[in-house]
């Protein structure tokens, strides 16, 4: 969502800190409703017919929208639980205000987020900082505009009025940052969506927490980053969870239990092909004609950038991880089992006529030693 005010103006960060788990708090499980791609995408179309498309435009793909998290989950446009990425996971999120830390001189204070002047030149862009603490609000028209700008503010600078898009005092919640999603709730009566979202959240956490070294305990929900301090007072979803008996406590643990079954690719892994993507409208498997595996070269918040070619010299293509899987370049070989014992030797048949033979000798030898024995 590369227009919304999130992409434009939070800025990146190089390490996220944890995780805040959302759900939206209202009866509609469409991604559509949040996530919309932008016109310009090259594959907007496609997008479309897949996401599903917001006839009402209130998605949150606009600058003047400042609400945003990186992914989104609920429903496509065929009914599916999906998750949908819409911000890069480096893109500082907003989604959960500021909470009582909320000030100068806490770990939690965030300086306020200068955005665009409106209707005047760039120079006007460098007002000082007190103009930003200080502003008054108006609903009062912008020069050429016909109606009132909510959240514009109107400041009289040099001279003349200037007119400031006042969302840029809100917080971006990046001190400290935290990847953030949202869960589309539907009605709360259906067990089956509960579960199916809950399994996707759960797969997503452990995603990110082994790609981005997050601890577990830092997976939190919204309510729990308020009584933490750093967020504003909502419920989310622990509402949701308490429907059918759970807790963020049974969330961590189904996420630790996913942790163990996620890849994640890191720099110079080999990978084999899971989809037949092109590259400049070239097949990648018509390249691949030897199915020689690729080399991971790269990872980003975006995409996972692989090779062909073994010195990392060859064609490089750009693809989601889904797209590709582990490649093993030598078959494990089979464990050798353990060496079976030569078996014991069969025992040799007893002549039982030969021991009577050798019995009646040694009885004749005896008494003859007897007799000798007794002088005779």
């Amino acid at each position: 969502m590369t227009n919304s005010g999130v992409y434009l103006y939070a800025g990146r960060t190089e390490k996220h800190y944890g995780i805040v788990v959302h759900s939206t708090g209202a009866n509609n499980p469409q991604v559509c409703r949040l996530v919309q791609p932008s016109p310009d995408d090259p594959r907007y179309d496609e997008i479309i017919q897949e996401l599903g498309w917001n006839i009402f435009g209130n998605d949150w793909n606009h600058p003047d929208c400042n609400d945003g998290v990186n992914a989104v989950i609920g429903k496509n446009a065929k009914g599916k639980v999906s998750i949908w990425q819409c911000l890069p996971w480096c893109n500082i999120a907003h989604g959960v205000w500021r909470g009582k830390m909320f000030r100068k001189g806490s770990p939690c204070y965030a300086e306020p987020q200068r955005r665009t002047i409106v209707c005047y030149t760039e120079e006007d862009n460098m007002l000082p900082y007190s103009v930003y603490c200080q502003m008054a609000y108006y609903d009062t028209p912008v020069e050429g505009e016909g109606k009132p700008l909510k959240g514009i503010a109107k400041w009289k600078y040099k001279g003349r009025y200037v007119w400031i898009d006042t969302f840029g005092l809100r917080s971006y919640n990046n001190d400290p940052p935290y990847l953030q999603f949202e869960m589309c709730e539907d009605n709360l009566k259906n067990e089956s969506y509960f579960n199916e979202v809950m399994d996707a959240a759960q797969e997503l956490c452990a995603y990110l927490c082994k790609q981005f070294d997050i601890p577990l305990e830092n997976v939190v929900s919204h309510k729990e980053s308020f009584g933490l301090g750093y967020g504003s007072e909502h419920g989310d979803p622990d509402h949701w969870l308490t429907k059918y008996g759970k807790d963020m406590n049974w969330f961590r643990k189904k996420v630790k239990e996913k942790m163990g079954k996620v890849t994640v690719f890191k720099r110079g892994d080999k990978v084999k092909l899971l989809s037949n993507k092109a590259i400049d409208g070239t097949k990648i498997w018509d390249v691949v004609l030897d199915g020689r595996p690729l080399w991971v070269v790269d990872s980003d918040e975006i995409s996972t950038a692989v090779t062909i070619n073994e010195d990392l010299s060859g064609i490089t293509a750009r693809m989601h991880t889904y797209d590709v899987a582990y490649y093993d370049e030598q078959p494990k070989p089979e464990p050798t089992p353990d060496p079976t014992p030569d078996p014991e030797p069969e025992p040799t048949p007893i002549n039982t006529e030969r021991l009577r033979k050798i019995a009646g000798l040694l009885r004749d030898i005896a008494g003859e030693v007897e007799a000798l024995a007794d002088g005779k």
